[in-house]
């Protein structure tokens, strides 16, 4: 039995791996060719998928392995202003396996896009193998389990995901937990359930609420179908027991959910009013629909969505052999039925997402992927109704074909000038009579054949739809030369600050958004990052939130004092557009600027501003954009309620100052006072941060919208600002009771086991 098995899973692995292969030419092949001729990739040979894996992806794994080596993982000044690594993109990172194993890995490699593209392969293949052990959980035969576990590998889900591989590690888990589930079902067994409960919250908390959800469902689906009826007595005691179990695998992890959750919930981008889409169009159901058919594919004419970012992440495509198994599954079988309806229902409206994670997003759509998986395999180990095969296929191709009409109408397409979702669409419809055909004629192994074979060429034709052509990653070409640009500028001035980096030679600065993170440099812009509640107002007030979508880039040289930005590296694009001076030196790609205006971290006040006045000027915001740059500049804005206080706290003319010591947590200042004076700064105004003044604790108001203020004594002040994940030690005494627990019940049973073997 054990060599059977073995030698099954060898199978399983091999094929997953040579299916990858393919999956991913011709950036597979790019890289054997350049380890056996020793030589390394060049950009245009490397595997870069646009958005999201360029923008977020590399430049945060790349600083989560440097705050390793560091050995502080909390706080990074690598981000726009600093950022709380430990609360934001960290959720994702801290306590993924596939991020760990890509840490070492890049110790060999150093060159990190291989070993993102090793690590995505990697993670398709941990799903792979996790699904065959639920859906041999399910009791299914070895050749459901061989095609509907390579199915899932290569599904819908994972190509819309590719761009965000951080969700890749949770979707490996997904099905560990419901094999956590069987166990619990057939065996009571919770020890599986446990460990990928831990695993889940670990590696994506808010996508682990909506599949709790679902394991609500299946479990329901399943103890129907085990034990034929929900009345048994048992029947809550055991759901209450898998609970615990999941509640405890979730508390296991409280050292990185409690905090990373905490400082989530309190982002402005979760508020209902960033959230106003609440309406469907045509073009959604059609996506929907169309999804189930073949994967999505980033066309110019983005038919998967009306131009809304939510709409695309709709990846529930697991082959169409899944379709044409599903009628069967569900004929005459009301926990099928159950199971499909309440998947299907949750695609009903957009607002559903917000039951999970407060945003208008589809991420969810997993379940039917699930879903297609579980109906599937079960059909395939039947013989086939072939009456029902015929009107499910003839149903399938009139979808298909008005899918193929009505899409190009809708969005108004002039299909002449071509339109590779057509051509999809009548490849899909192909292969549901191939695989209707061999199906229904018993020839199973071809059939399983043609299955993979859909998947894999659907799958490539997507994943090439969405590669980056190379400017959104051109960041990555300049690592040295930046290297050198900032060691040369700690030679002129060994104080901290910040520069305001602008890298795009090719790209727009959006696109690169993250490259200072990359580098390792404190500068002036970043992506989707989660200070955003301690600089909500700041950047409404300067028109950067939340129309840029998160992306900021601060260039106004009148800025740059509050920021300290004391230097601009700017490519020959942005030098020619917003610098009029002449650069201090440059470079191969570079000019580097002195900005005169920025001339330390903090800053006396010597005007102020009201709140109130900047929130009325911001409602007109194109009217008063000057108006307000002028306020900031000139004025330290406080909440009115300090105003009247702080106007007897403010110096004859501005001074300003720099960290004599920092690290990635703390920053010490020592400021000399002639009178008691109010301070700004340019620390955001973030849960975690405490400070003392002159070894006492100091109370901070809130500043310039999101910054930290002072007000400091008369004399000489020293000055210690330290910060400590907000929720951190509340999440590690979750962690530690909840292992306390979990060893007293293994002590317990294990007693019990001793006594019952006497």
């Amino acid at each position: 039995m054990k060599k059977t098995r073995a030698k099954f899973y060898a199978w399983l692995i091999l094929s997953a791996l040579i299916l990858l292969f393919l999956y991913f030419l011709p950036f597979s092949w790019n890289l054997v060719k350049s380890i056996l001729t020793h030589q390394s990739l060049s950009m245009e040979d490397t595997y870069l998928i646009a958005y999201d894996y360029v923008r977020q992806g590399i430049p945060y794994y790349r600083e989560f392995y440097r705050l390793i080596d560091s050995g502080e993982i909390f706080w990074s000044w690598n981000s726009f202003l600093g950022n709380s690594f430990y609360t934001s993109k960290a959720l994702f990172l801290i306590m993924d396996p596939y991020a760990w194993i890509g840490y070492f890995l890049y110790k060999v490699i150093s060159y990190l896009p291989t070993v993102q593209f090793l690590m995505t392969g990697l993670r398709l293949l941990g799903a792979c193998v996790t699904c065959s052990m639920w859906v041999r959980k399910l009791g299914r035969s070895d050749s459901s389990v061989f095609l509907f576990s390579l199915l899932f590998m290569l599904s819908g889900w994972t190509d819309v995901f590719l761009e965000q591989i951080q969700f890749l590690s949770f979707y490996s888990f997904i099905p560990l937990f419901l094999a956590g589930l069987e166990e619990m079902l057939q065996k009571l067994s919770g020890m599986l359930l446990l460990i990928a409960s831990f695993l889940c919250a670990c590696t994506n908390f808010y996508l682990f609420w909506p599949l709790g959800l679902f394991g609500i469902l299946y479990w329901i689906v399943r103890w129907g179908q085990i034990h034929g009826s929900l009345k048994q007595s048992h029947f809550f005691r055991h759901a209450w027991h898998a609970f615990g179990v999941i509640l405890l695998g979730i508390g296991l992890a409280g050292f990185l959910v409690v905090p990373a959750l905490s400082a989530m919930m309190k982002s402005p981008r979760l508020s209902a009013s960033l959230n106003h889409y609440s309406w469907w169009s045509f073009t959604n159901v059609c996506a929907i629909m169309m999804s189930f058919l073949i994967p999505v594919i980033r066309g110019p004419h983005l038919l998967y969505h009306d131009y809304w970012y939510y709409f695309y992440q709709i990846g529930t495509y697991a082959g169409t052999i899944s379709l044409l198994s599903v009628p069967q599954a569900v004929r005459g079988k009301k926990w099928n039925r159950l199971l499909l309806i309440a998947v299907l229902l949750t695609f009903a409206a957009p607002q559903f997402g917000l039951v999970f994670h407060l945003s208008y997003s589809l991420r969810y759509s997993f379940f039917a992927v699930l879903c297609l998986v579980m109906l599937g395999s079960e059909a395939l180990d039947q013989n086939p109704d072939c009456n029902l095969l015929k009107k499910t296929v003839l149903w399938i191709l009139i979808l298909i074909a008005a899918l193929g009409i009505v899409i190009p109408l809708v969005q108004k397409t002039d299909v002449s000038s071509g339109y590779p979702e057509l051509v999809m669409l009548a490849s899909a419809a192909l292969m549901i009579l191939l695989e209707g055909f061999l199906w229904r004629n018993r020839h199973r192994r071809g059939m399983m054949i043609a299955a993979l074979a859909e998947a894999l060429v659907f799958g490539n034709v997507s994943m090439q739809s969405a590669i980056s052509s190379g400017e959104e990653a051109e960041y990555l070409a300049y690592d040295s030369e930046i290297q050198k640009i900032m060691e040369a500028l700690r030679e002129r001035d060994d104080s901290f600050f910040r520069v305001d980096l602008n890298t795009g030679y090719q790209a727009d600065q959006n696109s690169l958004a993250n490259a200072g993170m990359y580098y390792g440099i404190p500068s002036l812009s970043s992506y989707d990052s989660l200070y955003e509640p301690s600089l909500h107002d700041y950047l409404a007030w300067t028109g950067f939130y939340p129309d840029v979508n998160w992306q900021f880039n601060l260039q106004d040289p009148g800025q740059f004092a509050l920021l300290d930005a004391k230097y601009s590296i700017c490519s020959p694009k942005y030098s020619e557009a917003v610098r009029n001076d002449e650069p201090i030196f440059s470079t191969e790609h570079f000019n580097v600027y002195r900005n005169e205006s920025a001339r330390g971290m903090a800053f006396s006040a010597d005007a102020l501003s009201e709140e109130s006045l900047l929130n009325e000027l911001a409602e007109e915001p194109e009217k008063n954009h000057m108006r307000i740059m002028e306020l900031l500049e000139k004025t330290a804005v406080v909440p009115d309620e300090n105003y009247d206080r702080l106007l007897s706290c403010l110096s004859a003319a501005p001074e300003f100052s720099s960290p004599e010591e920092w690290s990635s947590t703390d920053m010490k200042f020592t400021i000399h006072n002639d009178a008691e004076t109010f301070w700004v700064f340019s620390i955001p105004d973030s849960d975690g941060w405490s400070v003392t003044i002159n070894g006492a604790d100091a109370g901070m108001i809130a500043a310039d919208g999101g910054f930290i203020g002072l007000v400091l004594p008369s004399g000489t002040s020293r000055v210690v600002f330290h910060y400590a994940a907000a929720g951190l030690a509340q999440g590690i005494w979750v962690s530690a009771g909840s292992a306390a627990f979990l060893t007293l019940l293994a002590m317990k049973k294990k007693k019990a086991l001793r006594m019952q073997s006497q």
